[in-house]
């Protein structure tokens, strides 16, 4: 702050604290220096159109907050610092694209441990170990460093450029941004969720007591299954019936695990089939306490149990089909369904 004497002397007072002590310290100095780095001034970029584009431009020194631009569509250009920044306030409020032309690598401030990334990093025994290694050694191991929390490449942030050659962004909020905006789903109009919300609450209200806690109860299967349906990654269990019928029998007749919506879809999983088939080991292994004498119908006991329920499940459904079509009836019908408490 400034000294009382500023006007005449042009002096400042720095007032500090002893984190040890707690004591409070006051010292004067003639200048005070502000660093503010090289990238003090703004560089604006030039490209075909933007003498003609009718919208608002601003560089990021001009960039305050973001509050003006709710409902707004946004573009920033550039992936430094400063553009991730102001990438991850504008997407809070508004429709934000990130335009980057070679990618960046992103540096998370915090190392292991919760430690400041930079004092984990400069340290004299990291420096001596790195000498020893051949570069591109360095930049394998440095690569991977930052690909522990973010795949650089599925976020499509991944640049040709190794991370020693380049600058990377700092910045803790843009991934989580990436992640829960990354277009493929579209929000139902303001009416529709609102229609989906209060059925989904009188059936709250029909089956559960009417207590505080069951305000947001949900069948989670179903429920799984219904956003699941949105995303594209819902298990396709008359194909499977087909295709994959050991698969299919797991998926219907077994716990309905999270494996089960990386099978397909976006980012599918190539274990998920496996680890879906093998849930039950590990369900078990924990009760694995003695060995046992096998039996030897057991397992046929159990094969013709899940054979006997199929065979019902499709005569069942195959007569449904054919009555439905005797009565012209649309078995596709969602009104229909929704009449009879199913969800499409």
């Amino acid at each position: 702050m400034k000294h009382s004497s500023f006007p005449s002397t042009g002096r400042w007072e720095i007032r500090s604290r002893d984190h040890k002590t707690g004591q409070d310290n006051i010292e004067i100095f003639d200048f005070v220096l502000i660093a503010t780095g090289h990238h003090g001034g703004p560089n604006l970029p030039s490209f075909p159109g933007l003498d003609t584009f009718k919208g608002q431009t601003m560089h990021s020194k001009e960039f305050k907050d973001a509050l003006g631009y709710t409902g707004k569509r946004t573009c920033v250009v550039g992936i430094g610092n400063s553009g991730g920044d102001v990438t991850s306030e504008l997407s809070k409020y508004c429709q934000t694209f990130l335009s980057t032309r070679r990618g960046v690598w992103i540096l998370h401030r915090l190392a292991k441990n919760g430690m400041p990334w930079d004092y984990a990093f400069h340290t004299r025994s990291r420096k001596w170990a790195l000498s020893l290694m051949p570069r591109k050694f360095r930049d394998y191991l440095w690569q991977k460093e930052l690909s522990d929390k973010i795949d650089h490449g599925l976020y499509a942030l991944q640049p040709r450029n190794s991370p020693s050659s380049t600058h990377p962004t700092v910045n803790d909020e843009l991934p989580n941004r990436i992640a829960c905006g990354m277009g493929e789903v579209s929000l139902p109009s303001r009416d529709q969720m609102r229609r989906d919300f209060d059925r989904h609450y009188a059936a709250i209200r029909e089956q559960y007591v009417d207590t505080p806690r069951h305000t947001f109860q949900v069948d989670w299967l179903p429920y799984m299954d219904e956003l699941a349906e949105l995303t594209g990654c819902k298990p396709n269990l008359v194909w499977l019936l087909f295709t994959d019928p050991v698969l299919f029998v797991s998926l219907v007749f077994g716990p309905g695990t999270p494996y089960q919506y990386r099978l397909h879809g976006p980012n599918p999983w190539p274990g998920a089939r496996q680890a879906q088939l093998t849930v039950l080991d590990r369900i078990r292994k924990p009760f694995a306490t003695r060995a046992l004498p096998k039996t030897d119908n057991s397992g046929m006991t159990s094969f013709l149990q899940k054979v006997g329920i199929i065979a019902l499940v499709t005569c069942a459904v195959g007569y449904g089909v054919h009555l439905a079509k005797v009565k012209g009836i649309d078995i596709w019908d969602t009104e229909l369904i929704h009449s009879l408490g199913l969800r499409t």
